[in-house]
């Protein structure tokens, strides 16, 4: 998992309203939990936040 503030992944799982992002289901229907990944990695030149 990412390094990433816990404000910016809460931030993100309120846009989401509790979906994947790529897929769109629903939390409620995914075998597990939903994970908050970075658009760039940083070791591709992405933001640290």
């Amino acid at each position: 998992m990412s390094n990433l503030s816990e404000t910016i992944r809460q931030r993100v799982r309120e846009r989401a309203g509790g979906r994947c992002e790529y897929c769109l289901s629903h939390q409620d229907y995914i075998m597990g939990f939903l994970q908050v990944d970075r658009w760039k990695p940083v070791a591709k030149g992405g933001a640290e936040e």
